[in-house]
């Protein structure tokens, strides 16, 4: 049977459920927390972190959200396939369903792309200092860093002793960090991800996974290795534009390193059975439209790492 005997509609359903089975790349999920949004721009009070516990002297202390905040304004994305009839009579083989389902994985994949351009456009975060930037400082935290670098003999082309090193440089970083109050933020971390562009791919695997690794004095046991309190997770994209940085995650918290805003469902719409562009040019199109936006969340979970 042919996909002529698909009708619009039924066309639409397909779309609509693969949109629901698409998921975002697993390492997006890890960095990153969706929240939902009815409306053009949403603003975020509450990523400085929440008070610590203190001794009950007198009345209650109240702790209000210290004065930042982040707005995220949703921007409109689109994307359009069109069928010609006399391929869907033709088809016999469901290439529609195929377009139909590559359609919806890009509609996924494109949290990727923009989780990536915020990565490296490093917008505002929400204390008024870029996310990645040496100048963060909130009351009585000090300054603090989310930037890291190291100097290695190849900056693009780093060993996976230098990936060792370079991780848990960026992790103690993140453990390190202190919130407004100069308590520790992230004392209670364990599972981190480091994200790298495709060229650092083989030495953060070995970095991560290999029980030996070779320092400049011979073979050595990989410390990371043997941190049974730390999980380590790795991914790698071809989507930086840089082969000299690399970033590093905590991906246990309850507030997330970034922001994934989304207005509504996917609105699915089709020019179609009895349209005139059906009747102009034989054919079919459907497409997807979304609200949707990725920014900065708390920047203590992320470091960005440079070698030189």
């Amino acid at each position: 049977m042919g996909a002529e005997f698909l009708s619009s509609r039924a066309v639409r359903a397909l779309l609509q459920q693969s949109m629901v089975s698409a998921t975002p790349d697993p390492w997006v999920e890890m960095v990153s927390t969706l929240f939902q949004s009815d409306q053009d721009s949403e603003t975020y009070k509450w990523l400085s972190e929440t008070p610590a516990l203190r001794e009950w002297k007198g009345q209650r202390q109240v702790n209000d959200f210290v004065d930042y905040g982040i707005t995220v304004i949703n921007t409109p994305y689109e994307a359009t396939i069109e069928v010609k009839k006399r391929e869907m009579r033709r088809d016999k083989t469901g290439q529609l369903e195929i377009k139909v389902g590559d359609l919806a994985r890009r509609a996924q994949t494109h949290w990727t792309k923009l989780v990536c351009e915020m990565l490296e456009s490093n917008p505002t975060a929400y204390d008024g200092q870029s996310f990645f930037s040496a100048s963060h400082s909130e009351l009585d935290s000090g300054t603090q860093s989310n930037l890291g670098t190291s100097n290695i003999t190849t900056a693009n082309d780093p060993t996976a002793a230098d990936m060792k090193d370079a991780i848990l440089d960026a992790v103690s970083s993140i453990v390190g960090f202190k919130d407004s109050a100069g308590e520790p933020v992230n004392e209670d971390a364990s599972q981190f991800m480091v994200l790298v562009p495709t060229n650092m791919l083989s030495a953060t695997a070995a970095a991560v996974g290999s029980s030996v690794i070779v320092e400049a004095g011979g073979a050595v046991t990989n410390t990371m290795a043997v941190m049974g309190n730390f999980g380590f997770r790795y991914a790698a994209t071809a989507r930086f534009t840089s082969d000299d940085v690399f970033y590093v995650f905590r991906t246990d918290g309850m507030v997330p390193a970034v922001i994934r805003q989304q207005e509504s469902l996917p609105l699915i719409t089709a020019k179609a059975e009895g349209s005139d562009y059906e009747h102009d040019f034989n054919a079919h199109q459907y497409g997807v439209s979304i609200d949707r936006a990725v920014a900065p969340g708390r920047w203590q979970n992320a470091v960005q790492y440079t070698f030189t």
